[in-house]
């Protein structure tokens, strides 16, 4: 397990937190944030695997006034870890600071494994990378992930409820609870909407322009990943090759070049890995500033809580990541880690999603678009 990137301020994203001049190191790190995604990942990944799988953990982080407080949350789990100052902290800066961090994780665990006469000869069977503010609320199986593959999270249930027909769709799927006249806002931690491709992986704003297509193969949920130590030591010379993936990135219309559209144009255009990319709809997750309630003071600024009495470790009041609603066909269920589990078919695939047949396992990225004709209506998400 690597936990990469920064631990931000209760209330504020990671992006703010590297980049908020004026800001004291205190106000900047959130000791309940880092405990609430720490129990979490010891919980749902460390604790959680069946007998004769281990986890040990690594850390890397932009938060080196916090270093005592996060190596003491894993315990005898923790490995190795290395808390610095970041060396990019502009907006624009954000995507490859956070590569460089994962990409160092990744370089702890290979130390280790080289370094270690206890471990001399064995190598890590999977590397999963994770951001340290990540909440997850499910057990993660690691034996899920195939060790070769670079698998990526499925991402087709995002977006807002905005029809007063879907409401009650809604309320019967998620956990959490519409309040009158408001109706669902980014605050209610819940979003919905029919899975669709489209509006997901080509409306963003990130892209100036684009190829018809082209713009769904280049974007991912920049959350987690999971991959041999090979591939994820590359991350850390994203920020050495800089000037490459901005070029590429022009030539693709991209205007700002967040970690979502990092990722893939590393996968594809530096690594060449387009065919061993997976995806998973297996990890329950959420960013802990989203995932629990926190209050506002007037200025609109956040102000941190404790954790709430009785609170479950790990588990999010809500979640925008997870299944869609089982599909019925024939009688039987088909939740998405079924669909993932068939044959891939590229060229129909891409078909279906609009994808240059060059770039068809992503079609994948959003496995209810797969299904049988018959069942491929929109269902509600949550």
């Amino acid at each position: 397990l690597l936990l990469t990137g920064r631990a931000p301020g209760f209330g504020i994203s990671s992006t703010q937190a590297l980049n908020a001049a004026g800001l004291r190191d205190h106000e900047r790190t959130s000791v309940s944030t880092i405990i609430f995604a720490a129990r979490s990942h010891l919980e749902f990944v460390v604790r959680a695997q069946e007998a004769g799988v281990g986890v040990d953990v690594f850390v890397h982080s932009w938060n080196p006034e916090a270093a005592a407080l996060i190596d003491a949350q894993y315990g005898e789990h923790l490995v190795l870890s290395a808390h610095e100052r970041p060396p990019l902290s502009g907006v624009r800066d954000k995507a490859y600071s956070h590569a460089l961090s994962i990409g160092r994780a990744a370089l702890l665990a290979r130390h280790y494994e080289r370094a270690a006469p206890q471990r001399r000869g064995v190598a890590y069977r999977l590397l999963f990378a994770v951001r340290i503010d990540l909440v997850f609320g499910r057990p993660v199986r690691l034996r899920l992930f195939a060790p070769r593959r670079i698998t990526l999270a499925t991402r087709c249930c995002a977006g807002a409820v905005k029809a007063e027909r879907e409401r009650a769709s809604f309320l019967r799927a998620c956990a959490g609870r519409i309040a009158p006249r408001r109706g669902v806002s980014h605050f209610a931690r819940a979003r919905l909407e029919p899975c669709s491709a489209g509006r997901l992986m080509s409306a963003s704003s990130a892209y100036a322009r684009a190829q018809p297509g082209v713009s769904r193969a280049f974007y991912v949920l920049d959350w987690w990943l999971a991959a041999p130590s090979d591939d994820l030591v590359t991350w850390a010379e994203v920020v050495a090759d800089r000037a490459f993936y901005e070029c590429a990135g022009r030539a693709l219309g991209i205007k700002m070049m967040w970690g979502h559209l990092l990722w893939p144009l590393h996968i594809h255009e530096a690594l060449g890995a387009t065919s061993r990319i997976a995806f998973s709809s297996a990890v329950l997750a959420e960013i802990a500033r989203l995932a629990r309630p926190h209050k506002r003071k007037a200025s609109g600024k956040a102000n941190g809580t404790r954790l709430a009495a009785g609170w479950v470790p790990g588990a999010p009041k809500t979640t925008r990541v997870g299944h869609c609603m089982a599909i019925v066909h024939g009688g039987k269920q088909l939740l998405p880690e079924a669909i993932l589990a068939t044959p891939a078919d590229a060229r129909r695939e891409a078909a279906i999603v609009g994808l240059p047949e060059r770039f068809a396992p992503m079609a994948r990225m959003c496995p209810t678009l797969l299904a049988p004709e018959a069942v491929r209506a929109p269902v509600p998400c949550c």
